[in-house]
């Protein structure tokens, strides 16, 4: 399993070239190389949990939670992209995913949302229901589908473009919020909201305490009002997914049903996705398996690209891909129903880039 290292404070090169000393008992230099080389795998986060922000007012300090970040840096490890623009940090898709600032930093970085039924298409954490026909459905909030394939629709409009349908509720479990906490004595405690109020909404926390370790509901972020007057809990969202544009075009809007049976659509808001600039092969999930697991890798220009599955001894079992692909980002099911459980490796080549990674059968 890769490992993510998270360093905090203005000295990590310092840092790391320490831990490269110590660790791989290497000279000073030679772990200054070290570091260059690999420190594409590390997520860099900053020293202070607050920022400084000029108002007429004077300086005012904006606390900030770190957990939107971690949770961000580690699903960039994992392969998700980023949906929002990176050039001038503008949102995208807001509050009803995971790669995006609005999310990130939604209750100033506490508690992100639950990532979006595309990104966890994406990372291989759910599959979508495949609608054929017309009727009438039913699906679970986001937050309760606990095996993966009960919260998401997929509507097909051709092979590789269709709709994602899913349900984000933030009180899915009807039990208000709750919010864990260590306080800073070490002892560990909790409180619970049943609204959003002054002190607990998106924009303010003041009446949080200690350091925040888990919620009751991460959906509780996404954007809703539950007061004494309105109760706007989530709905229905639609995403529209084109795998055959290179530069993918994600389009999804909200409707909110009423109490009273009514309802309306927000706006329809439109996410870029950029093509790979690097190729990479991702690590399986789910990791233990049985018998089922997604792989996930990524194409930066269009190559004949080969992926293999092998055992321990280095037997080949069976081949996934052995084609052309144009630049992109994939995903491939591997079904082990018939194999013995074990260590196996799955190795993406291509004219120019191998990369092979474990994966655990576990029946």
């Amino acid at each position: 399993m890769a490992k993510i290292i998270v360093y905090l404070g203005e000295q990590e090169r310092e840092a790391l070239q320490q831990l490269a000393q110590r660790e791989m008992r290497v000279p000073r230099a030679q772990a200054a190389l070290i570091i260059r080389r690999e420190l594409t795998r590390l997520g860099m986060l900053p020293e202070q949990e607050y920022r400084i922000v000029n108002t007429t007012f004077g300086d005012v300090y904006l606390e900030l939670g770190m957990n939107g970040i971690v949770v961000a840096t580690i699903g960039s490890h994992l392969g998700l992209p980023d949906l929002f623009d990176t050039e001038t940090g503008r949102t995208a898709i807001g509050r009803f995913g995971l790669m995006d600032g609005q999310s990130i930093f939604s209750y100033l970085g506490v508690f992100p949302p639950e990532p979006s039924a595309w990104e966890k298409q994406y990372l291989g954490w759910v599959n979508p229901i495949v609608i054929n026909t017309g009727g009438t459905y039913s699906t679970k909030a986001a937050s309760l589908d606990v095996n993966g394939n009960e919260s998401v629709y997929k509507i097909l409009i051709s092979g590789k473009e269709y709709f994602l349908v899913e349900n984000r509720n933030r009180d899915a479990n009807n039990d208000n919020q709750k919010i864990y906490f260590v306080n800073q004595n070490g002892t560990r405690d909790s409180m619970t909201f049943t609204k959003d109020e002054d002190g607990f909404n998106s924009a303010d926390i003041w009446k949080l305490k200690g350091s925040i370790t888990d919620v009751d509901e991460l959906d509780w972020s996404v954007p809703g009002l539950k007061n004494d007057t309105a109760n706007f809990q989530g709905g229905i969202l639609v995403w529209h997914i084109d795998e055959n544009v290179i530069d993918g075009i994600f389009l999804y809007r909200l409707k909110q049903t009423n109490f009273d049976g009514t309802f309306e659509y927000s706006n329809t808001i439109e996410v870029e996705i950029s093509i790979p600039t690097r190729f990479s092969l991702n690590q399986n999930f789910p990791n233990p398996f049985n018998p089922v697991t997604s792989i996930q890798y990524a194409i930066a220009n269009k190559q004949f690209v080969t992926l293999k599955v092998y055992d321990i001894l280095g037997k080949e079992i069976t081949t996934l891909v052995n084609e052309n692909k144009e630049a992109g980002n994939y995903s491939i099911d591997f079904n082990a129903a018939e194999l013995p459980s074990g260590v196996y490796i799955y190795q993406l080549t291509t004219p120019g880039f191998i990369q092979a990674r474990k994966m655990i059968l576990a029946k």
